[in-house]
């Protein structure tokens, strides 16, 4: 069970930095969007085309495009393991297929992952209760949640 907990919190922790990155790229393009640097869709189809070599044309690949997003499509697919092992796409249909079995692959997980994360939950609130020697949440904190008091208010 200990080892299955550990491997539980590794990925919880691996999604972490997940979500930090895709936190930095809103940042990123939160500070685009106030320095008036915003690009309609099509300039950032011409920027996939130049700058990164990527085949992307026609409504449907645009329409497609706006769907995903950049940052959550090209730039959340860009690299595996580490920044520096970059994918070579040369067509936006590689790009696709990979968000798309990305997408797949969510829908199979998620319902599992929602299941372990009520488990532990569950199995956290048991342990909690029973060290508060209670059933009434109201006693988690009376009995247990108390640290805070030693802290000054407003800090």
């Amino acid at each position: 069970m200990r080892a299955e907990v550990e491997n539980l919190i590794n990925a919880v922790l691996d999604e972490a930095d997940s979500i930090d990155d895709l936190v930095d790229a809103i940042r990123e393009q939160r500070e685009a969007m106030r320095a008036g640097d915003t690009e309609s869709i099509n300039s950032l189809m011409a920027y996939m085309r130049k700058s990164k070599g990527i085949k992307i044309e026609g409504s449907t690949q645009k329409r497609k495009l706006r769907y995903m997003g950049y940052f959550h499509g090209y730039k959340g697919y860009r690299f595996y393991g580490k920044p520096t092992n970059l994918f070579n796409y040369t067509t936006f249909n590689e790009l696709q297929a990979v968000y798309s079995f990305d997408m797949d692959l969510k829908t199979l997980m998620y319902p599992k992952i929602m299941f372990l994360e009520t488990t532990t939950k569950n199995y956290a609130l048991e342990v909690i209760l029973k060290s508060a020697n209670s059933r009434r949440f109201a006693d988690i904190y009376s009995k247990l949640l108390t640290n805070y008091k030693s802290f000054p208010i407003g800090n």
